[in-house]
């Protein structure tokens, strides 16, 4: 083989790898559907209303708020434009589990996007159907047997000690932080923050907590330690931090009495920083000057143009 052909063949192979998908082909018990996709950066996104049309789930959208719902035989799902969270809830059931997505969700030609890697166990669970996902572009739905189905169900633990508002936190670690999630049954409308020496303090207001359940030690990760104690009518929590904290948001949960604090660490304020710095180069309008005219020609050369 000579040059020129093997050239000509590295070319083409490398058009055909960064060659993008434009559907998702779905086998349902129903029939075969075909699903929009959007590929970014080597992941696959997919519309989220087709989608539910092929898991038979219902499709809401409240446009004012940004936010859409799935109802499922047993389960809905609550997501909203460019968030990173996914709601479950459990019908007839106050539990409900949250999802942080590595990446937020898109809104393009009408269509909701949701990463489908990271969605496939979500929906497995919403809709108690088996997915099975051929690469690059095959979903296989399949019904799933009553007894695969309650395997698969959401084992939920109410914490719901009597007396206790607050009754348990969960900590999930991320690449780029903690996302701590306070369960509570008394919706918390007021609560402050401060930080100092390493040591996050949360006060939530008219809430009583089960401290012993709240307090964690012996982390490895961003959040070293946790220590709760009730001061009167009120909750205090302290997180002890890691030298990689930067910063945190505190985020009532759509649809729950529950609190998210996420916890950011050095990896996602350096993304933000990168961010913010390219957005100056953005240019939405491109300015031409026209230089002088009428009785003024503008400077001359030393050629005399």
């Amino acid at each position: 083989m000579n040059l020129k052909v093997l050239l000509l063949v590295i070319f083409f192979s490398a058009i055909l790898s960064a060659q993008t998908i434009e559907r998702l082909t779905v086998t349902t018990p129903e029939g075969t559907k075909y699903i929009p996709v959007y590929d970014r950066e080597g992941t696959v996104y997919f519309a989220v209303k087709p989608m539910a049309d092929a898991l038979s789930a219902k499709y809401f959208y409240a446009q004012n708020e940004g936010k859409v719902k799935l109802t499922f035989e047993n389960y809905s799902l609550y997501v909203s434009l460019k968030n990173p969270f996914i709601v479950l809830t459990k019908k007839n059931s106050n539990g409900l589990t949250i999802y942080q997505l590595p990446t937020s969700t898109y809104y393009l030609n009408n269509h909701l996007y949701l990463p489908l890697t990271y969605c496939l166990d979500i929906l497995r669970l919403a809709s108690e159907m088996k997915l099975n996902f051929q690469k690059p572009d095959k979903l296989i739905i399949q019904t799933m047997a009553k007894n695969e189905s309650e395997a698969e169900s959401i084992k939920e633990t109410a914490h719901e000690e009597s007396g206790y508002d607050i009754s348990h936190v969960v900590l999930d670690e991320k690449a780029n932080g903690t996302l701590v999630k306070i369960s509570s049954r008394k919706r918390i409308y007021s609560y402050n923050s401060s930080f100092k020496n390493g040591v996050l303090t949360i006060v939530l207001r008219n809430v009583h907590a089960n401290v012993n359940s709240l307090d964690k030690s012996g982390g490895d990760g961003l959040i070293k330690w946790i220590k709760a104690k009730n001061l009167k009518s009120d909750t205090e929590i302290q997180f002890g931090l890691s030298k990689e904290y930067t910063n945190s948001e505190v985020l009532n949960v759509d649809n729950s009495n529950d609190i998210l604090i996420a916890f950011h660490n050095k990896i996602f304020d350096n993304n933000t920083i990168r961010k913010k710095e390219k957005a100056k180069w953005d240019f939405n309008v491109i300015v031409i000057d026209a230089g002088h005219g009428g009785k003024d020609s503008g400077t001359l050369g030393v050629d005399g143009i």
